[in-house]
């Protein structure tokens, strides 16, 4: 028995490896097949399917899972990944105050010095500081998801985004604290190296990739499927001596697909005998099986 399910939450291979191996745990699981490209999940069980232990097991990993048909019930707009509303307004943001904080920090290399941290190396190292934590506040995302996936022993993207910029905010931090201590020329020195503009840089630039690798998903998944809508979803068999009409996803080896004029097949091996005749094949199944084309008949005759 199958069962589709649609995951959010997923930003990397190893969400859908810690995704698949938290189900494949779940009792009367057989298989499990995670897409991050379409945010889905297709399990097989050997039992009766139990949807609330496989969504358990999914929420337990840090991600949250429904089946197909209660996904729109239980999610609104926002928890979708593959499209972030408010992805263009954070990446918008981000990007301006980096480069605010970039052009604050590294000016002077330039001769665009916005403040003289020689004379005033307190309210340099401040507004930096004050700058780095409304990026990181606005991106906080990613450190409690890191944080989630790496004490449950599954670090992801989010976890490395977490540590790098973490560590450059913690640094910061403790060079100001440290030139407050100090004072004078060690509040100078201290103010040259805080590595606030590099911490929300790392942010803005990963979150500007994520904004739009989702944008490229969503359009990749709607040609998808819509290309998968082209299969035909039932076929003609003979079973037993008589023909029955069946889902394509209920073809057996050994099955005979009854052809007739203006019917579509799918390509299974991409090879159409010359005197079979005019024939419509399509190529969007993802199933594919290995079949071949009898010469001179009206049958489609399956083959493992």
């Amino acid at each position: 028995m199958k069962r589709e399910y649609e995951v959010y939450g997923m930003s990397c291979s190893a969400c859908a490896a810690a995704v698949e191996n938290a189900v494949r745990r779940v009792k009367g699981v057989s298989a499990v097949t995670v897409s991050l490209l379409t945010n889905s999940m297709v399990v097989e069980y050997d039992a009766p399917a139990d949807d609330d232990a496989v969504c358990r097991a999914v929420r337990h990993a840090g991600y949250r899972a429904f089946p197909v048909e209660e996904a729109d019930v239980h999610l609104d707009f926002g928890d979708r990944t593959v499209h972030d509303p408010d992805g263009v307004w954070r990446v918008v943001s981000s990007l301006g105050l980096s480069a605010l904080l970039f052009i604050f920090a590294m000016g002077h290399m330039f001769g665009v010095s916005l403040i003289d941290l020689h004379v005033h190396p307190y309210i340099f190292m401040g507004l930096q500081l004050v700058g780095a934590y409304v990026v990181a506040g606005i991106n906080f995302r990613y450190f409690t998801g890191g944080f989630l996936a790496l004490i449950r022993r599954a670090p992801n993207m989010d976890t490395l985004v977490m540590l790098g910029s973490g560590a450059a905010l913690l640094h910061g931090t403790v060079a100001f604290v440290l030139a407050l201590i100090g004072g004078g020329e060690r509040a100078v020195e201290l103010s040259m190296g805080l590595y606030f503009d590099a911490a929300a840089m790392i942010l803005a630039l990963v979150t500007l990739g994520k904004t739009l690798e989702g944008r490229a998903k969503l359009r990749t998944t709607e040609a998808l499927r819509l290309l998968t809508g082209l299969s035909p979803d039932r076929v003609t068999v003979r079973r037993d001596g008589e023909e029955k009409v069946v889902y394509t996803s209920e073809l057996a080896v050994g099955d005979i697909v009854i052809l007739r004029t203006g019917d579509r097949i799918l390509a299974f091996d991409d090879y159409v005998p010359e005197d079979f005749g005019s024939l419509q094949a399509d190529l969007a199944r993802r199933d594919v099986r290995k079949a071949t084309v009898l010469r001179g008949t009206d049958t489609l005759d399956i083959y493992p």
